[in-house]
């Protein structure tokens, strides 16, 4: 666990390199969040338990240099605006079913990531051909990001992550350990929470 004052998701102001941008709401009333690579199956997901509700969501952006450009860095889903003390890896918060990857721990094979409620009924073939046409045609939200209504009515938020991989999610907490957000880590900046303390 670390304190949050090293974390750079809420902080951007303070760097020339980095902006915060929002995109869109997800909403997850069976509280469980879904977060995969679209063209994947279900099993190959992470998912966890998140307070009920409709919550925004915002990619934290950095320019990484003049070849690669702005890259996102972190996707994030705020639950509360409680000032987060904390962030750790999100294991503690992981839900049924266990995906078959360890931890709080999310992959792509094509460089992007969609996040909706574990219940809902998706389509996986007209959902990513609905996140293509919106991430190649859409202004209104961040470049390589997207939030999509699916004809079943889910809320999904997808976003390019600029690279392949298995990237983990992180999840900040007030100094009660009252949960605030969780952040996807593209790995585009450097940052260890270290070991987890429940």
């Amino acid at each position: 666990m670390e304190d949050v004052s090293k974390f750079l998701v809420g902080r951007t102001e303070e760097y020339a390199n980095a902006a915060e941008r929002p995109t869109g709401t997800v909403s997850v009333p069976s509280g469980r969040l879904r977060i995969i690579d679209p063209f994947f199956e279900a099993r190959y997901g992470c998912v966890l338990w998140v307070p009920p509700g409709q919550h925004r969501a915002f990619i934290t952006y950095i320019h990484i240099d003049d070849d690669l450009g702005w890259c996102p860095a972190y996707l994030s889903f705020r639950f509360t605006e409680a000032q987060p003390a904390t962030v750790a890896f999100a294991d503690f918060l992981i839900a049924p079913p266990i995906s078959m990857v360890t931890g709080a721990v999310s992959g792509s094979d094509n460089a992007m990531i969609a996040v909706y409620d574990a219940d809902a009924k998706i389509d996986p073939k007209a959902l990513v051909q609905a996140l293509f046409v919106d991430l190649d045609t859409l202004t209104r939200t961040p470049i390589g990001a997207t939030n999509v209504i699916t004809d079943s009515g889910a809320h999904v938020v997808a976003c390019r992550t600029g690279r392949d991989g298995a990237f983990p999610i992180l999840a900040t907490r007030t100094a009660e350990g009252d949960l605030t957000a969780i952040h996807i880590d593209f790995y585009w900046v450097d940052f260890d929470p270290g070991d987890d303390i429940y």
